[in-house]
């Protein structure tokens, strides 16, 4: 039982110095950078990724506990992200749109990928005409 004890402690303490490491990226900058994986680098560190990559490897109650414990630390870090006030407002300009649709475009599939290619196309020629004053 001790034992176990001294294995959760050694966890903790582990964990205590992946939390306090750094994001990949500089944590000022804005959420809404153009990186699909901007929001992901603000929450996880390299040693965070490390452990997660390797959890498939361990025992069930190891994985369950470590992951666990990640889920925990990730939360914190988001937490901390918008209560220090790191996060900016969206800039409601006229790409925001587009850009959200392009930042979707790789976590869907197929069929619904060109569905949203068909309307990015549209937005575009809709600017365009909207440019040349042809609509409004």
């Amino acid at each position: 039982m001790d034992n176990d004890f001294e294995k959760i402690m050694q966890m903790m303490e582990l964990f205590n110095l992946f939390k306090t490491e750094e994001p990949t990226q500089n944590k000022s900058e804005n959420l809404n950078h153009e990186s699909k994986d901007f929001f992901d680098s603000q929450i996880h560190s390299p040693s965070i990724m490390t452990i997660k990559a390797a959890i498939p490897f361990l025992d069930y109650h190891q994985q369950r506990n470590i992951g666990i414990m990640i889920k925990v630390i990730e939360i914190q870090k988001l937490i901390e992200i918008y209560s220090s006030q790191m996060v900016t407002q969206n800039k409601r300009n006229g790409e925001w749109r587009r850009e959200m649709l392009q930042s979707i475009r790789p976590h869907i599939d197929e069929n619904k990928r060109y569905m949203l290619d068909v309307l990015i196309k549209y937005m575009d020629i809709k600017a365009i005409m909207q440019a040349g004053g042809l609509v409004r």
